[in-house]
């Protein structure tokens, strides 16, 4: 490995509840990540609140554990109020910094709160230097990179930025580019930019090409353990674990594993035992199935994303049903044949894998061995001999994690004369703090208090976070009753522990500025809104309307195709630009960019927004998902002034600003960067079975159509045909 600094590196858990936020301290973390009751993307985890997260705050600072609250949903200006109260408090409780999806909230903390610290959620969909670049203009220190990108765009964000790199290593792997899933939104009125997802991708599809139902747009669960070394070379310093809907024995065990993964890499790499024995306990944990361990990161692997035969935890397979018969009270004895022992408190699935479905689901009580070795177990659930057992929780393990006890090693140096106060030093990884009696020290008359006096009443920390690494003693032989001595072990441990919170947050800072915050409030919003068609095609003898622009998306990108296309249209021309850019499709739509010299460009991802700095005029698109008029405030900084508003967007504020609305024609519901036609055809890039025919269909939902964009590399898009009310400006696309 280069040269790094294991000190920078992080781990960063997931606190979706206050059992999770303790266990994973206690397992290791550097770092938690957590919301609150409101604006946050898992608004049905077991979250905390503006009473109590000061205090959870000072637990985490104890042991120099960072606190990230995420405030990653996309706001209505309606919210800000109730909001900017929620943030004072979160500043005065020191929390270190705040995770942030909607551009207009981060513009407005960077500008209203002095000192404020800023991670940019994945949710924003930064996945490349053009993003990052943006991240850094807006006062980002940090960006969340959305799991779509590469080892290629996280050296150049690492070589080019002065951000850190923060990115996604275990758990969920969303199916669709993060921030631009309207699934959830359009069909059942839950955004998931609200933190109201119903995970509607984890439902059954059929396609159109074999007509087979299966989890088309549920995806392997993300483990990334065998490419830690990796990412740690390209610049990554805090991996994320996903999993915040999850229980307190899976984010433990997690954190464990990740953090003995980072000791094991200060000395040497990590053994195939290791992984194998990590994978298969993350998998008994959580998991759907196999694990994706490369995600996005070399595509060049092809490995498989989705995983379409099963969409919820599977565990692992350890064996068969050999034998299922009656027993008394309604029970059933089953005897399993098992090559991975069980006891009880475990959770098993007894698995039918010809059908690929789910027939029980149970926890084991009494566990029986009988003569040929065999397991013998009684339920109530009733299956048929000759299906799989899996595993799906080892109570042993989860415990042994959950029993992990996080404690700060104390040194105490001691002076006790007669005639003198009893004087204390404590210190603790390089933090000292002093204690003197108010009283003075008589000399024993028989007896002298010994060393091993003090020791043994030091020890006594089992009800505090401390544990007694080293004590020392300089007296000349001094009468102090233990009531005393005990006290004064109280209060050093006590000032010692203000010191330790002290010290962490030296550095925390956040103050609100009124004087900034009326100066953002009072600026004016500048619009320049326009109406919008976008094409895939000109139609023969095509002849434009004035007042619109026509923005061209070609399903495949090629120089010259575009420049006929910008001849006719001249001023009326503006080119689609795709969500996903990766390194390698970036420098390919550069090169189409130098043959069209300030050009307009319609996008929704910030980072197409760079492209300005090179000439550019551009045209926020609703996948920029503006709801607010902070975040119109943030593009007009950004010399952004076409704006057209979010699909989520409430009419109100759409007309209120003048801002451009989707009105009709075909609109990405999600995009994708892995190819759905591999998840059905099973091929490769080199079998290409691309005919652009492919549809889903749920038969609560309905039909979904799948567009392919192609620049250096393929990317979809998930399709609905909407018809909306109409707008004074509006965005439509027409197929031909």
């Amino acid at each position: 490995m280069k040269n790094i600094n294991f000190n920078e590196l992080e781990i960063l858990s997931p606190a979706g509840s206050i059992e999770c936020f303790y266990a994973d301290i206690n397992a290791g973390a550097n770092a938690v990540y957590l919301g609150l009751s409101e604006f946050n993307a898992r608004m049905k985890a077991q979250n905390f609140t503006v009473q109590n997260i000061r205090d959870f705050v000072r637990y985490a600072h104890k042991f120099g554990v960072k606190v990230y609250v995420t405030v990653n949903t996309l706001l209505e200006d309606a919210d800000f109020d109730r909001f900017l109260e929620m943030i004072k408090t979160l500043t005065k409780a020191k929390v270190d910094a705040f995770i942030v999806q909607d551009l207009g909230v981060a513009h407005l903390l960077k500008n209203s709160f002095d000192g404020i610290t800023l991670h940019a959620s994945t949710q924003m969909g930064i996945h490349n230097l053009n993003g990052a670049k943006i991240a850094e203009k807006l006062g980002f220190s940090r960006i969340v990179l959305s799991r779509e990108a590469t080892l290629e765009d996280i050296k150049q964000i690492k070589n080019n930025t002065n951000l850190e790199i923060e990115y996604f290593v275990q758990g969920a792997l969303c199916v669709a580019f993060s921030g631009n899933c309207y699934l959830s939104s359009l069909e059942k009125n839950a955004s998931g930019n609200e933190g109201k997802c119903l995970q509607l991708c984890r439902l059954p599809y059929e396609n159109n090409l074999n007509q087979k139902e299966a989890y088309y747009l549920s995806t392997r669960d993300l483990s990334l353990l065998e490419n830690l070394e990796t990412l740690i070379d390209a610049g990554v310093t805090s991996f994320k674990i996903e999993g915040r809907m999850r229980h307190a024995g899976y984010t433990a065990t997690a954190t464990k594993i990740y953090r003995d993964a980072i000791e094991i890499l200060k000395t040497s790499s990590l053994s195939k035992e290791f992984l194998k024995q990590a994978e298969n306990e993350l998998k008994i944990s959580y998991s759907r199935g196999d694990y994706n361990k490369n995600a996005y990161l070399e595509k060049t692997k092809n490995e498989p994303v989705i995983f379409p035969d099963y969409q919820n935890h599977i565990g692992i397979k350890i064996g068969t049903v050999k034998k299922v018969e009656p027993f008394k009270n309604g029970l059933i004895k089953a005897t399993l044949a098992l090559k991975t022992e069980i006891s009880e408190g475990d959770g098993l699935k007894i698995i039918n894998s010809k059908t690929k479905t789910q027939v029980a689901s149970l926890g084991v009580g009494n566990v029986e061995i009988d003569k040929n070795g065999d397991y013998v177990i009684f339920t109530k659930n009733n299956f048929s001999a000759g299906l799989d057992v899996h595993l799906t929780q080892c109570f042993k393990n989860e415990n042994k994690c959950l029993k992990n006890q996080r404690k700060i090693e104390l040194n105490a140096k001691i002076k006790a004369f007669a005639g003198s106060p009893l004087k204390i030093t404590a210190t603790s990884n390089g933090i000292s703090t002093h204690y003197e009696s108010d009283y003075i020290l008589e000399k024993a008359t028989k007896s002298p208090v010994s060393e091993n006096d003090f020791k043994s009443q030091f020890e006594k920390l089992s009800d505090t976070d401390f544990v007694l690494n080293s004590i020392s003693l300089e007296t000349d032989g001094i009468f102090l009753p233990k009531s005393k001595l005990n006290e004064a072990r109280r209060q050093i441990i006590s000032k010692l522990e203000e010191e330790i919170i002290n010290s962490n947050e030296t550095q925390i800072n956040a103050v609100f500025n009124q004087k900034h915050f009326e100066e953002i409030v009072s600026k004016n919003i500048v619009s320049n809104p326009t109406n919008i068609i976008i094409l895939n095609k000109l139609p023969a003898n095509f002849k434009p309307e004035e007042s619109i622009i026509y923005v061209y998306h070609p399903e495949v990108y090629n120089a010259d195709d575009i420049s006929k296309v910008c001849e006719i249209l001249k001023d009326q021309f503006a080119l689609y630009v795709p969500t996903i850019l990766d390194a390698n499709d970036t420098k390919f739509f550069e090169t189409i960019l130098k043959h069209l010299p300030k050009t307009t460009l319609y996008a929704g991802n910030i980072g197409a927004f760079n492209f300005n700095s090179f000439g550019h005029k551009i045209i926020a698109s609703p996948l920029a998902n503006i709801k607010n008029n902070y975040a119109i405030k943030c593009l007009n900084n950004l010399q952004i002034t076409t704006i057209c508003a979010s699909i989520e967007a409430d009419e109100s504020f759409i007309n209120k600003n003048n801002l451009i609305a989707f009105e009709s024609g075909d609109f990405p519901l999600m995009t994708f960067a892995h190819c759905p036609y591999k998840a059905v055809t099973k091929t490769t890039c080199e079998n290409c079975k691309y005919n652009g025919r492919l549809a889903y269909t749920n038969k609560n939902l309905g039909s979904y159509q799948i567009r392919r964009t192609k620049l250096a590399s393929c990317q979809f898009e998930l399709l609905k045909q909407l018809n909306r009310p109409k707008s004074k400006f509006f965005v439509k696309n027409l197929n031909y």
